[in-house]
């Protein structure tokens, strides 16, 4: 895994959108092809639409109330249990 790829897991307790769009860039997200999201106490809505080459999303053990993947046409695996979706 490449450094830019890592992320130092911490909860972030507030609102999912804004955290995403604060650690990954517009122009850096057709980049990322594994996501791991999950146990961030993230909740509300989750839009990964401009993850065109994301391939694997673990989003699981978050408070997510709705997960928009339109464009995600290259996922092959999806964790989002224990959400609220």
């Amino acid at each position: 895994m490449e450094l830019k790829d890592r992320i130092i897991k911490s909860r972030v307790d507030g609102d999912a959108q804004t955290w995403l769009n604060t650690k990954y860039p517009l122009d850096k997200r057709n980049e990322v092809e594994k996501l791991d999201l999950s146990s961030l106490d993230l909740q509300e809505e989750l839009n990964l639409k401009s993850f065109t080459n994301l391939k694997s999303l673990d989003c699981s053990n978050n408070k997510l109330t709705n997960l928009d993947l339109n464009k995600c046409e290259k996922l092959k695996y999806l964790d989002c249990l224990n959400n609220q979706l």
